[in-house]
């Protein structure tokens, strides 16, 4: 499956330069037939890492079709399939943790597709949540805040408080909330969904186990780190069931648990964690992403609360480099 996308990718790349190359009906039809040219572009995978260079690859391509569709005027907002495919380039570079050039792309199309689709259009409001999820991993949570409330308002009014949208973006106006200082109304709030999602999507639900999350980072900021701890192995447990171990949600919640486990002085299980973390990310991404040196420096601070300074040092210059 893997050599199949690379190969439609490549095929795409080399179908657009030949569209540029010949432009026999000038820039503007050009830069049309390429956009639709990506826009039948199977389906990738963003979550699996296994298909990032495709991804690679296609948001080079969409960097530059991007700004000759605004040049030149043409539409970015359709047809239907090139939405999508921006959609998944948006999401793979929140995944693969390039968040700085993701916002740089998703505050233009939030802009774009505002303006040539209107504030309702649930592409427009998906973009919309894509620019305020890149503010909250870049820690400007305060930024992000009134985007998720924007979006979670309008798909409740538009979808229903109920549906799938609705609480995911509910979902996400909890966890910003938890950041930028008022946990009293994150716990509330969800408190709150852990029900609606649980009874609306199910109990291994994406959306009910991020709202579970949610209620543990509230009660991690307030203290409560037992409370925290339960709720945080309830979701590893989860997201196990659901994703398997060798999946960045699984060590994602994995990470949660062993900072819990050490904040309330279990090191010996956050440093289990931590190891058995470390090497399934160095697995899937490489030895020199920024989440493996974040699970060595976990790893490191665990071995020297338990006074194995030796091999925490090893580490460390290992983490050096």
């Amino acid at each position: 499956m893997s050599q199949d996308i690379t190969k439609a990718v490549r095929r795409a790349h080399q179908d657009i330069q030949e569209i540029f190359r010949a432009n026999q009906g000038g820039v503007a039809q050009a830069v049309t037939d390429a956009r639709d040219r990506l826009a039948v572009l199977p389906r990738i995978d963003t979550d699996d890492p296994v298909h990032w260079d495709a991804c690679k690859s296609v948001c080079a391509d969409l960097g530059v079709l991007l700004g000759f569709l605004s040049e030149t005027s043409v539409p970015c907002s359709e047809p239907a399939g090139f939405r999508s495919l921006v959609r998944s380039i948006l999401w793979y570079l929140y995944v693969a943790d390039q968040n700085q050039r993701g916002l740089v792309m998703a505050r233009e199309i939030h802009r774009r597709w505002t303006a040539e689709l209107g504030p309702e259009h649930l592409s427009r409001v998906a973009a919309c949540e894509r620019h305020a999820t890149f503010l909250f991993a870049l820690g400007e949570a305060k930024s992000a805040l009134p985007l998720f409330q924007e979006s979670a308002q309008l798909l409740s009014r538009i979808s229903g408080p109920s549906s799938p949208g609705a609480l995911l973006a509910a979902v996400n106006v909890c966890a910003c909330l938890n950041e930028t200082g008022d946990r009293h109304e994150a716990l509330r709030l969800s408190q709150n969904l852990m029900r609606d999602c649980e009874q609306a999507l199910g109990r291994l639900s994406g959306t009910t186990i991020r709202a579970v999350a949610a209620f543990a980072g509230s009660m991690y900021w307030l203290g409560e780190y037992q409370v925290a701890l339960d709720a945080y192995a309830d979701v590893y447990q989860r997201r196990l069931r659901v994703y398997g171990k060798d999946h960045l949600e699984s060590l994602n919640a994995a990470d949660s648990l062993a900072i819990t486990q050490a904040k309330s002085g279990n090191h010996e299980a956050a440093r289990t964690l931590n190891e058995d973390a470390l090497r399934r990310y160095e697995s899937l991404l490489g030895k020199k992403d920024e989440r493996c040196k974040s699970a060595r420096d976990r790893l490191i601070a665990n071995l020297r609360a338990l006074g194995r300074d030796g091999e925490a040092d090893a580490l460390w210059r290992m983490n050096r480099f």
